[in-house]
């Protein structure tokens, strides 16, 4: 996946991977979206995903199709796909992307330096918890969240938090490792909907120097990542925008092939995080 995503990185290229890779899997993905189009008559169209604007885009060179469209990059690196013509503005989350998209032809006029958007309750949040304690800012944060976790966080409050975001298949594995560490912590797992991974965590002995939170779905999530010290997720653009809003130090685990790889090694490269490729090495390099 990562060989074709690298090779496909060439505007001009109609293939060895490029446009015409894309287009087939365009054209497998979006003949509802294209449905959806036709019978809603959109005013604008607003893009998060490379898949769909290709396709617009083809619509008002080939067919007149009169729709403008606007397209939120939501990634920290542009890919060539992300660049379909014409697109009356992109909205990129730094300069570097804005930097690449121009490089491909895109006019600087149509560019907006944005980063990519979040929920607006983390601005909220984080505006609340500014000139409070660190235990003031965590019982704020106790009244605030949709599920109880009183029993992790009281009555030492002030321990670090380390969030362990939900990664498939290796959240346990992940799991008996960070509980290894010598430095007492306060562990958040979010399980979100996998009831069964939640249920394989419930299982695992913890040392008593811990305490432990499994998090089923919640909707405060902004309210846990602005108290937190660390996460621990996969690199998607959504969860690295979060933790960046929040000040939090990201542990990369498991990045998918290819986006999430390059939202890595932005986090590498600006010092806002730290690459485990082997989750057996999380507590020596989180203590």
């Amino acid at each position: 996946v990562g060989f074709l995503f690298d090779r496909a990185n060439n505007v001009g290229d109609s293939f060895t991977g490029g446009n015409a890779l894309q287009r087939r899997i365009t054209q497998s993905f979006l003949l509802n979206f294209l449905q959806l189009v036709c019978e809603m008559k959109p005013d604008i169209l607003v893009h998060t995903h490379f898949l769909a604007p290709e396709l617009v885009a083809s619509l008002r060179r080939r067919h007149g199709l009169k729709v403008p469209q606007v397209t939120v990059v939501t990634d920290m690196d542009v890919h060539a796909w992300w660049f379909q013509q014409p697109t009356d503005q992109y909205f990129v989350p730094r300069e570097v992307a804005k930097f690449q998209l121009a490089a491909d032809g895109v006019p600087e006029s149509d560019i907006t330096v944005s980063g990519i958007p979040i929920m607006p309750q983390f601005q909220d949040t984080l505006k609340a918890l500014q000139n409070l304690s660190k235990r003031e800012s965590r019982l704020r944060f106790l009244r605030e969240m949709d599920a109880s976790l009183h029993d992790a966080f009281l009555p030492d409050c002030d321990r670090p938090v380390v969030v362990q975001m939900s990664t498939g298949r290796s959240v346990r594995h992940i799991f008996k490792s960070l509980v290894k560490m010598e430095t007492p912590v306060i562990l958040v797992v979010v399980c979100g909907r996998q009831a069964d991974a939640r249920q394989q965590l419930e299982e695992i002995e913890v040392p008593e120097r811990h305490k432990v939170a499994l998090l089923g779905f919640t909707s405060c999530i902004h309210e846990l990542l602005a108290i937190a010290d660390v996460v621990i997720s996969k690199p998607g653009g959504l969860i690295t925008s979060e933790a960046l809003a929040c000040g939090l130090m990201m542990v990369v685990v498991d990045p998918y092939p290819g986006q999430e790889e390059r939202n890595a090694s932005m986090l590498l490269e600006e010092g806002a995080g730290i690459w485990i490729w082997d989750y057996r090495d999380a507590p020596f390099r989180l203590d």
